[in-house]
C-alpha cells in the first residue's frame, strides 16, 4: 500500500473524496491534511501477470531483470501510457486497456 499525504490541501472531503478512497488527518495544530491510499501491491501483480503471460515467461521471471539504462533511455523519449490501473478512479487521463504492442521484450515493458 502507498499513501500520499497533502499538508496544503485544508479543504473537507466531498462525497467524491470518500468513495476515491481520500481521507483526512488531523495535525497537532488541528489542521487537516488530505490522503489517499493506493493498493500498489495488487495492481503490481496484475500487471507481473499479464507481462508473463504475454511473453511466455515464468512466474518471478520479473526478479530477475536488470535496470537497463540503454532500454531506459529509449523508453523516456516516449512518454505514452501503456498501462490502465484496474479498480481505480484516476483523475488523470489513461488508457482504456492495458497494450503491451508497443514492447519488443519482457524487459522493455517491464522497465516502462
Amino acid at each position: 500500500m502507498s499513501i500520499s499525504l497533502n499538508s496544503h490541501n485544508d479543504e473537507r472531503l466531498t462525497d467524491d473524496d470518500l468513495k476515491n478512497n481520500y481521507f483526512n488527518y488531523v495535525q497537532v495544530n488541528g489542521r487537516r491534511v488530505k490522503a489517499t491510499r493506493f493498493f500498489v501491491r495488487n495492481k503490481c501483480k496484475l500487471q507481473v501477470k499479464k507481462l508473463s503471460i504475454h511473453y511466455g515467461k515464468e512466474h518471478g521471471y520479473h526478479r530477475e531483470v536488470k535496470f537497463d539504462k540503454g532500454i531506459y533511455l529509449k523508453l523516456i523519449k516516449n512518454t505514452t501510457s501503456h498501462f490502465k490501473f484496474e479498480g481505480i478512479n484516476l483523475k488523470r487521463e489513461q488508457p482504456k486497456e492495458t497494450t503491451l504492442k508497443p514492447f519488443k521484450t519482457f524487459e522493455e515493458d517491464f522497465i516502462n
